[in-house]
């Protein structure tokens, strides 16, 4: 049944490689996207001396809180492996961290954060020198396609583009209840933290950007424009953007570095959900493909996300921009290493590029063909 099944994360292999004595590894990412399922699975195989510590429980978090060996070690009892779930609820996370890690030297320290956790409580800066990043997201289609077999994998991709790829989403069948699930993961989960560590107390007013940014998909964003329409000023729009996007719930795309091109459009961002489910909760959407007219916009978000998960899900560093030109020239997708590498065109049904585009953008970019990645050619791509 897949309300058991155990979706194969490609995060695994990271956890083996980065988790090593004298370091902390922090895997961040979303609630609810399988923090806590895949540390478990190292736990529970790790064959040494362990304890598994929950951030939320105010007594463990006091204890670790206090920074004294006198009251930590009794807690830790000599453990070579420490998990701490949810660390964003210790006080000082960051300087917390470090204490056991400069303190307990023999040991392997790994956390979970979600959304809230380095925002607020600035834990990357003491950190510096001693940590591990890996970011989890939910799942991507390769790792379904992993655990589920390529028929079923293509079978639901237009679920995905509905209900998005959340491990519990994944697991249900049943349609209204991967709606209410959505509804319950965006309102109890994702705003909680925004509100619990941020301090946004216009719960309203930051729904009232997302709700723009989810209309939005595959445009420039104009701040200004958003500003006004939801009577906010441009800072706090500003500053609502920088957190959803560190909240993982956005993501966002930058256009091509156009320093030498007059004719380019830059310094502009376009934004993408982290999760279409999210998404569509946000906009109160839960219509079937066949019954959008969004569908343009819910293909390129699912394009451009999948292209995301899977470098970070390798621990690749990629940037993700796009490419545009005051003649009328657009491309989605253009990934960036050091070297520009991959270009995409996002289309659900079309496969071919505007004539126009393509050849301004061989001018551009000798050789960098644009790839059109549709309803059909998908799985070449993303998989």
């Amino acid at each position: 049944m897949l309300s058991v099944m155990k979706f194969i994360r490609r995060q695994s292999k990271n956890i083996e490689k980065f988790a090593r004595e004298g370091k902390v590894l922090v895997v961040y990412g979303p609630r609810q996207a399988g923090k806590t399922t895949l540390l478990r699975d190292y736990f529970d195989a790790y064959s040494g001396k362990k304890v598994w510590l929950q951030g939320d429980d105010r007594i463990a978090a006091k204890e670790l809180s206090s920074r004294t060996i006198g009251r930590v070690s009794p807690i830790l009892n000599n453990a070579k492996l420490v998990i701490i779930d949810e660390a964003q609820y210790l006080e000082e996370p960051g300087l917390t961290l470090k204490f056991l890690v400069d303190t307990y030297k023999d040991a392997i320290f790994i956390v979970t954060g979600s959304s809230a956790f380095g925002l607020a409580h600035h834990t990357t800066e003491p950190l510096t020198g001693r940590a591990s990043y890996l970011n989890l997201y939910p799942l991507d289609m390769h790792e379904i396609d992993l655990t589920l077999g390529r028929v079923m994998t293509l079978s639901v991709v237009h679920d995905v583009l509905v209900y998005g790829n959340y491990p519990a989403i994944r697991k249900e069948n049943d349609t209204k209840l991967k709606e209410i699930m959505m509804r319950d993961i965006t309102q109890a989960y994702l705003y909680k933290d925004i509100l619990e560590f941020e301090g946004v107390r216009n719960h309203e007013g930051i729904r009232s950007v997302l709700k723009m940014l989810a209309l939005q998909i595959g445009h420039d964003v104009s701040i200004n424009e958003i500003a006004t329409r939801v009577q906010l000023s441009r800072t706090t729009v500003e500053k609502y953007i920088g957190i959803l996007e560190k909240s993982f719930i956005i993501a966002s795309s930058t256009s091509v570095n156009t320093e030498n091109e007059r004719n380019e459009i830059g310094k502009n961002k376009r934004y993408y959900f982290v999760d279409l489910g999210i998404r569509n909760a946000v906009v109160s959407n839960f219509a079937q493909i066949e019954n959008r007219t969004d569908i343009g916009q819910l293909w390129e978000n699912f394009v451009f996300i999948e292209r995301l998960k899977k470098y970070r899900h390798e621990n690749e560093s990629v940037d993700m921009c796009f490419w545009r030109t005051y003649s009328g020239s657009e491309v989605d997708i253009v990934e960036r290493k050091s070297e520009y590498i991959n270009a995409f065109e996002c289309k659900w049904q079309d496969s071919k590029v505007n004539a126009l585009t393509r050849e301004a953008f061989a001018k551009r970019f000798k050789n960098l063909g644009i790839k059109v990645i549709n309803k059909d050619t998908w799985p070449e791509y993303l998989l």
